[in-house]
């Protein structure tokens, strides 16, 4: 049997096959549809001045430096860090993080729309709205609180501080001098002393200083120190109804202008060290009592050195600018070449004055032993019953505590 093909059937077949072909794509339009991008939302930084990061970690290079009220797009948030937008100095878009506390939202973080079906309720022909009443109208947001970074407090160029605290010194011969005398006289006498000489190693400390910020966390520090202590102690040797007295009173002063830097691992936590260029005096008074004769001996000698120290501070922040401090330093400082003068008086009206150098020298003691002492001489002590002769130093090794404000701008 013998089929024949009417003419233009095989054109209807065809056009059967495309007109199914652009239902099926129509009914799968979303699915190859163009992706639509990922939405972004706007931040405002609220900091003075805001790092953006390589990622987010408060150790990751810094990629831009932003001022306060630049407004950035953003594309999400992760954890406390926002993944943003921005443009580069040579004018390319590029990414990075900035973290939560420099900035604010004043876009909400957009969201899938949900789709709802708004029921409109029915009113009544003769319905008249209800005006609205000043109590039902939404309160207006409040002001975004201004927030200092929680970096690095390098967002202000410049800081100055004044702190006061107390210091801890070895200070050497001074107080080997002075115990070395009351030795002596026990000797001399023949009578052990009663009391103690004790050594001067408390002092007062103050201190004053400028800070520069050479980068965010890095800080160019100059300044000065001034402490200040004496010690006073009695020794009695009873030979009679009235004892003899021996009375010591070691002091030392330093003024210490300072050249150092200052490192911010952590926020509000630093590292610093320097040099310093030191202004030394020390001093010393003794006095000898016998019955009604006494005789005194008033010494004040200077010089100058160089010394270095290492410490570590935290602050914390209890209004803008201005910072609680509190740091301790290590110091190490030892200084010779004293010079100055010697006054000697006694009851009987004598007085003697001996321009010279600060000298470290052992006296024997009626063959009992060598005794240190320290005095100003015009010349080297060579005399009989003197030995080991030096110039005398004066150790300023030691640490200081201090707390402060400092006030940043």
């Amino acid at each position: 049997m013998k089929i024949t093909q009417k003419p233009g059937s095989s054109v209807v077949l065809a056009g059967l096959i495309v007109a199914m072909i652009i239902a099926a794509l129509v009914a799968a339009g979303p699915s190859w549809a163009q992706e639509k991008p990922s939405p972004t939302f706007k931040i405002k930084i609220t900091a003075e001045q805001a790092n953006i990061r390589d990622t987010p970690d408060i150790g990751s290079p810094v990629v831009q430096q932003l001022p306060e009220g630049s407004v950035l797009e953003a594309e999400k948030k992760q954890g406390e860090w926002y993944l943003v937008r921005f443009t580069r100095d040579d004018g390319l878009v590029a990414r990075g993080y900035i973290h939560e506390s420099l900035v604010r939202e004043i876009e909400a973080v957009p969201t899938m729309p949900v789709e709802e079906t708004r029921v409109e309720p029915v009113k009544k022909v003769d319905e008249k709205p209800e005006p609205e009443r000043p109590e039902d109208r939404p309160a207006p947001p409040p002001p975004a609180p201004r927030r200092a970074s929680a970096e690095f407090p390098a967002a202000k160029t410049f800081g100055f501080s004044v702190l006061a605290g107390a210091n801890f010194a070895a200070v050497g011969d001074l107080n080997t001098g002075a115990r070395g005398l009351a030795d002596y006289y026990s000797a001399v006498l023949g009578i052990p002393g009663t009391g103690n000489v004790a050594g001067l190693h408390l002092t007062y400390i103050l201190g004053a200083e400028i800070s520069y910020s050479l980068m965010p966390g890095l800080f160019a520090t100059f300044g000065m120190d001034y402490f200040a202590g004496r010690r006073s102690s009695r020794m009695e040797f009873a030979a009679g109804a009235t004892p003899d007295v021996l009375r010591t009173r070691p002091r030392v002063q330093a003024l210490p202008v300072k050249l150092g830097l200052a490192y911010y691992p952590l926020p509000y936590v630093y590292l610093k060290g320097g040099l310093q260029y030191y202004f030394v005096s020390a001093n010393y008074l003794y006095r000898f009592e016998k019955n009604l004769y006494w005789q005194e001996w008033q010494g004040d000698a200077k010089a100058r050195g160089i010394g270095a120290s290492v410490g570590a501070g935290a602050e914390y922040e209890f209004y803008p600018g201005l910072f609680f401090v509190g740091e301790a330093e290590f110091r190490f400082a030892r200084f010779g070449g004293f010079t100055g003068k010697d006054i000697t008086i006694n009851s009987e009206g004598e007085a003697y004055t001996e321009q010279g150098t600060l000298y470290y020298f052992l006296a024997e003691a009626a063959g009992q032993g060598a005794y240190p002492l320290v005095f100003i001489r015009g010349d080297l002590p060579t005399e009989p019953g003197v030995s080991g002769a030096r110039e005398a130093r004066v150790n300023l090794n030691g640490m200081s505590l201090k707390f402060g404000i400092r006030v940043r701008f």
